[in-house]
């Protein structure tokens, strides 16, 4: 008795990458009674070849897949992931958040590989962090920067899990208060104070002046200072993308003063160390809480003053949502929704100045006979 041997249509040979990748080997008999089975040597051989089958049979056809096995593990997937964020030119401060996270969820799992990480597991760890004594926000930043990077080795091909991120419940921000203001807006004794004092004075008024960044502050250069104009012009922003602020008149001569005892050239920082060297993220931190401390204030978030200028230009100065989003740098009005939400600030506020619809149906005026 005769039989007939199935074709091979299509085949996929391992490349040695440690990425997981899925191919179909089918065969097709043309005598479906007589045919011989060749899975079974592959099911043989496969444990030897490190890969996985996925086999269904239907009618006389049989489709196998294979996915190779990734032996690389979850530390060594994400310096992959790291030095692609490099490469993209990803913030240091940002970089480190993904680090310090990866780590955080290896002490949990284990450095094992990739493809023995599920999402059951990863699920698991989330649930752990809610656990905890963390602040929701926290939690939210700390699995956010989990999906981030599963997301990314979803899309390299080293893992299939989707998983979400925690989503923290909208809460008050918080802000300094007026009284807490005054003490801190309140100007050094210049023949008595240090250059760090009377840096940290004027990075706060700046602070409530433009509502930018702490970190950005630290980047700025006296060249970005425009007097003629009243324009700071910030380089580097949190989103790659340059932005120019008015600052008041008030501003302006606290400037001018600083800078005429700081000294210093075009290119120099406008707020360094008293070395003339950038001053540190976690530096700048700590001077403003140092600050804040001595003038008995004891809320020192550097990002508070930020939420409070946000919340007194809405409520205080009668701004609006429209011009707040391009002050703070934000690519899209949703960001700056939440300042609304938070503060209780109607977001159509004076919306009737912006809406084209609005201005051609305004009732025009008519000369009136006397």
């Amino acid at each position: 008795m005769c039989c007939s041997i199935p074709k091979m249509e299509s085949c996929m040979h391992s490349h040695g990458t440690g990425r997981k990748v899925e191919s179909s080997i089918l065969f097709v008999s043309t005598k479906p009674r007589r045919s011989l089975d060749l899975s079974g040597l592959l099911l043989f051989f496969c444990p030897l070849l490190n890969v996985r089958i996925k086999r269904k049979e239907k009618g006389f056809r049989t489709v196998m897949k294979i996915k190779m096995k990734s032996t690389k593990t979850i530390s060594e997937i994400f310096s992959l992931f790291e030095l692609e964020k490099k490469a993209a030119g990803v913030a240091e401060v940002t970089l480190k958040g993904y680090r310090v996270n990866c780590e955080r969820l290896i002490a949990y799992t284990g450095d094992i590989s990739m493809d023995s990480l599920t999402k059951e597991e990863i699920e698991k760890y989330f649930v752990s962090l809610r656990q905890k004594e963390v602040a929701p926000r926290t939690i939210q930043s700390y699995t956010s920067a989990v999906v981030i990077f599963l997301n990314w080795a979803n899309e390299a091909g080293y893992c299939h899990i989707h998983a979400k991120a925690f989503k923290a419940p909208e809460t008050q921000k918080q802000t300094y208060t007026d009284d807490e203001l005054a003490r801190l807006l309140k100007k050094p004794n210049l023949k008595s104070c240090n250059f760090a004092t009377y840096r940290t004075w004027v990075i706060i008024n700046l602070l409530m002046d433009c509502g930018c960044r702490a970190g950005t502050v630290r980047e700025l250069k006296i060249e970005d200072i425009d007097f003629d104009n009243s324009m700071i012009h910030f380089s580097h922003t949190k989103n790659k993308k340059a932005l120019s602020v008015p600052f008041s008149s008030r501003m302006g001569g606290i400037l001018k003063e600083y800078l005429g005892l700081r000294g210093g050239e075009k290119q120099d920082y406008v707020f360094p160390t008293e070395n003339n060297t950038q001053l540190e993220r976690d530096s700048l931190s700590e001077s403003i809480r140092r600050y804040n401390r001595a003038r008995g204030v004891e809320l020192g978030s550097t990002h508070a003053l930020r939420h409070t200028f946000c919340k007194k230009y809405l409520l205080d100065c009668g701004g609006n949502a429209f011009t707040l989003q391009k002050l703070l740098g934000h690519s899209t009005l949703d960001a700056t929704k939440h300042y609304c939400a938070s503060f209780n600030a109607d977001l159509v506020k004076n919306y009737d100045e912006f809406s084209p619809l609005a201005k051609m149906n305004q009732p025009k005026e008519k000369i009136a006979m006397r």
